[in-house]
């Protein structure tokens, strides 16, 4: 059935406006600029659906719609592309590089020159009491739990990293094995900077120090290692035989400056004996004291016969005379044993007993430090004169090196492991720039 110019019109209007079907104020909108009313256009619309001429066109819409999605699938595909099919589109190529990167590394590591490696383990330092300080100190002080709990082996620990660091090690162990040589370097610098690579320092859980090196002598590799912990041991006693000598001639300049100090205060001691007339001044008031409380007895004795005399005779009797006397001479005594000051008498005058006391005090409390502090000092001195000239081993070796079985470097599964895994990528990033090109830029 043929449409009239305003059925095809109208047609034309809803493909253009499909909302005009169900949105009643758009349909009014647009029937008026057509020249109709809502309800017209509605009828109008009525009939065509009748006639199935605006399915038609929906199913055309439809067609069209459903057309043109593989065309935005399409794009959706390449945008969203998976990442493997670079890889299928050019599997030859990829496993030609992936192939090739893999061998070249898989084949240096059997191409690469052999390290051996060649491993010793000492146990940690102990602490050494003997040595001038902590063990002297506690001993004198009676400390020597608290000494301990700050004293530390790390001290020790790190003296011996510090020797197995240091370039004399390094030159002792280049002039006895002749690294220069082995390395092909052209001056010692270059040499020793090389070997400290070779050499490893370890501490492992229980403080024990593992000495690890690296040759390319498999027989010789042991000997160099067991060869370091020896010059490591040496220069150690080295340095502990230095330390010792100092510490002797600090102790030997303390000890000489206690004995003159001491000698100072025995000469005056001695002259305050002789000068003040004192002997055992304790022992000596304790007579003192003694001969006064005779004194006063002989006194209180003599006013009792003295008064008994007075009662019983005649005051012209010439014995009562000689009692007053006697009495007054006993307290003249008894006055000049508490304030003569002669000093040709065997007993100290009491008025100077305090000044005498505190005198004496002072020097034998003087020459008792000095004392002690000899006796401290002493022991310390022999110790460290033993110290210094002692040779006894200061390493306590768990295991020496020996002749390595198998090379350490280079690790030949390692390296196979490193060179699967970097072709693959080199080989993938260079199948996904050459896809990437062919596909967009070309």
């Amino acid at each position: 059935m043929a449409l009239t110019d305003h059925e095809q019109k109208i047609l034309e209007l809803i493909q253009k406006h499909p909302e005009i079907l169900t949105d009643t104020k758009e349909r009014a909108r647009y029937a008026k600029k057509i020249g109709l009313t809502e309800k017209t256009l509605r009828n109008r619309i009525g009939e065509l659906k009748r006639q199935g001429f605006i399915e038609n066109s929906e199913t055309k819409q439809m067609e069209s719609k459903s057309s043109d999605s593989p065309k935005r699938s399409d794009r959706q595909e390449i945008e969203l592309d998976n990442a493997f099919t670079p890889i299928l589109r050019y599997k030859q190529n990829f496993l030609n590089i992936w192939i090739m990167i893999s061998l070249v590394i898989g084949a240096l590591s059997f191409v690469l020159p052999k390290w051996y490696e060649g491993r010793a383990v000492i146990l940690p330092p102990s602490n050494d009491s003997s040595q001038f300080g902590a063990g002297g100190l506690s001993g004198l002080f009676g400390m020597s739990s608290l000494v301990d709990a700050f004293s530390s082996s790390n001290d020790g620990q790190e003296r011996f990293l510090a020797i197995l660091k240091s370039d004399r090690l390094m030159q002792i162990l280049e002039q006895k094995f002749d690294f220069q040589s082995k390395y092909d370097t052209d001056d010692l610098e270059s040499t020793l900077k090389k070997l400290r690579k070779h050499i490893s320092i370890l501490i492992e859980d229980e403080n024990q120090i593992v000495i690890s090196i690296l040759d390319l002598s498999q027989d010789d590799v042991a000997d160099i290692t067991n060869e370091t912990v020896r010059i490591l041991d040496s220069l150690n006693i080295e340095l502990s035989n230095t330390q010792a000598r100092g510490s002797r001639l600090f102790i030997e300049d303390r000890v000489n400056e206690v004995l003159d100090s001491l000698k100072s205060l025995e000469f005056q001691l001695t002259n305050f004996m002789e000068t003040e007339g004192v002997m055992s001044l304790e022992d000596q008031v304790s007579v003192g004291v003694e001969k006064a409380a005779e004194l006063q007895a002989m006194i209180t004795a003599k006013e009792v016969e003295l008064s008994v005399a007075e009662k019983m005779m005649e005051t012209s009797q010439p014995i009562l005379g000689q009692l007053r006397h006697e009495l007054i001479q006993l307290k003249q005594d008894y006055k000049d044993f508490f304030h003569s000051d002669s000093n040709d008498q065997l007993l100290p005058s009491f008025s100077d007993v305090p000044e005498l006391a505190t005198k004496l005090t002072r020097l034998q409390r003087a020459i008792e430090y000095h004392v002690k502090l000899l006796e401290f000092l002493g022991p310390q001195y022999e110790q460290a004169k033993i110290d210094e000239v002692k040779d006894i081993p200061t390493l306590q070796v768990l295991d020496w090196a020996v002749r390595p079985e198998r090379e350490a470097r280079p690790r030949k599964i390692m390296m196979i492991l490193v060179g699967l895994l970097l072709g693959f990528v080199l080989a993938y990033l260079f199948v996904y720039v050459q896809d990437f090109r062919n596909r967009y830029l070309n």
